[in-house]
């Protein structure tokens, strides 16, 4: 409510009011959203789409914002198609157009219309102006559809390119890793298992989950013992445990049913 606050105290001249105003609505919109307040946030996100400057990156943010309301209200349709406004606009940021086609994947996934995700996640991915967050879901979820197909090489590859990425996240690059290790586990393919597993257990940085699940599946594949651990270190890529920045958290959604 501070920032609100902030906004409302800070307009500018009248030329500027209408943003500023817009602004204001849509960070009341995200508190009401954030507290659980579907009904009201909805509601604040269509009258920014009637009313925010045509152009206006809020009017699109509304956009994929109301679209994960509707989903969470069972309206699919409804929220395909203010995922698909957001992607047809040519005045929508390669941001918020990236964010709406890595949702409408995962519809597609959800219907298990693996060819038309990855369309929608290349479609990222040869976009300019992206957060490395939206590329990272791109690759690893278009690496999963790939693997569903069983085109097994072109998953592959997208692990190594995220793993290649200078801006994509030491956690997310360790999510990388397990993903791969948990397909090479089911292919019984032990050298990669082993390989991706050392870096993840090494690793000063991993999300909660992955660090759980790494040392399940090292367990039950026998490595957590001593000499391996010791070896793990050793072989840890220093590079990959480079400090980097926070992202900066975006009003909007980075998957159908969480915000970034």
């Amino acid at each position: 409510m501070a920032h609100v606050l902030r906004l409302l105290h800070e307009c500018p001249p009248d030329d500027q009011r209408e943003q500023a105003i817009a602004e204001a609505v849509f960070a009341i919109a995200n508190l009401y959203l954030a507290v659980g307040e579907r009904k009201a946030a909805h509601e604040l996100y269509t009258r920014l789409i009637e009313t925010a400057p045509p152009r206006s990156e809020v009017r699109w943010k509304s956009y994929t914002n109301r679209g994960v309301i509707e989903l969470g209200l069972g309206s699919r349709v409804r929220a395909e198609a203010d995922f698909d406004a957001v992607i047809s606009s040519p005045d929508a940021s390669d941001e918020s157009r990236a964010c709406c086609l890595n949702n409408r994947a995962d519809l597609r996934v959800d219907d298990g219309e693996h060819l038309g995700a990855i369309a929608d996640r290349t479609a990222v991915l040869d976009l300019h102006e992206t957060s490395y967050n939206r590329r990272y879901i791109a690759l690893a979820r278009r690496a999963k559809s790939l693997w569903a197909l069983e085109r097994t090489e072109e998953a592959n590859q997208d692990i190594e390119a995220m793993l290649a990425t200078t801006d994509i996240a030491v956690e997310q690059k360790m999510a990388a890793r397990l993903m791969r290790a948990e397909w090479a586990a089911a292919a019984g393919a032990a050298t990669i298992v082993e390989a991706d597993l050392k870096h993840v257990l090494a690793s000063r940085r991993n999300f909660s989950a992955v660090a759980e699940a790494a040392s399940s599946l090292a367990r039950d594949l026998g490595m957590l013992d001593d000499s391996a651990m010791a070896k793990a270190e050793t072989d840890s890529d220093s590079s990959e445990l480079r400090p980097i920045s926070e992202p900066a958290r975006q009003p909007y959604f980075s998957r159908r049913r969480s915000p970034t």
